[in-house]
Order: C-alpha cells, then sequence, then structure tokens
C-alpha cells in the first residue's frame, strides 16, 4: 500500500524510525499496514518539524541582516555628519587664522 524509503532523510535513520515504532508497536499489537501508516506519519510529522525550523531560521537570518543593515546605515549617516561638522569647524578655524 504504502512504501516508504528511510534512509537517512534530514538525518532520520532506519534505526531511529524502528526504535520509535518499537515504543508503539508493544501495546497497539499493529498489523503490518498500521506500521507502514504510523511511518508514513512519523516521517510527515519530522518533515513538517524540519520545514518548520529551517522557516523560523531564515526568518532570523533576515531579521538579522535588517538590524545589520539599519545599523550601518545608521553608522553611516553618524559619520558623514560628523564630517561634515569636522569640516565646517575647520574651514571657520581656517579662515579666522588667515586674517
Amino acid at each position: 500500500m504504502y512504501s516508504v524509503q528511510f534512509s537517512s532523510i534530514h538525518g532520520v535513520s532506519k534505526i531511529g524510525i524502528r526504535n520509535k515504532l518499537r515504543q508503539y508497536r508493544p501495546c497497539l499489537k499493529m498489523s503490518q499496514t498500521e506500521g507502514s501508516l504510523l511511518r508514513v506519519v512519523l516521517m510527515k510529522n519530522h518533515l513538517n518539524f524540519v520545514a518548520e525550523c529551517k522557516r523560523i531560521m531564515e526568518e532570523q537570518r533576515q531579521k538579522k541582516l535588517q538590524e545589520m543593515y539599519s545599523d550601518s546605515s545608521s553608522d553611516s549617516e553618524n559619520n558623514s555628519s560628523s564630517y561634515d561638522s569636522h569640516n565646517s569647524s575647520s574651514s571657520s578655524d581656517s579662515s579666522t587664522d588667515e586674517s
């Protein structure tokens, strides 16, 4: 009915899946079909979890980039304004020195 290949997809090993299934097997007394369905559900849940983690990590990365960009733009504005004020004060000093 369902066939899923469980070789190390997103860090999930066959042993990990088997161990997880063994936790459920004694109390459920599963048939082959039920075991296959449970494998599919566990894998789907895991893949959803991995996708959600990736989404959160990408959001955090974008947020950091945005903060770095806003910090660098405010730093450059501060540097240019301090440069302008320094130039205007030095030009006024030079005019007083000449007279």
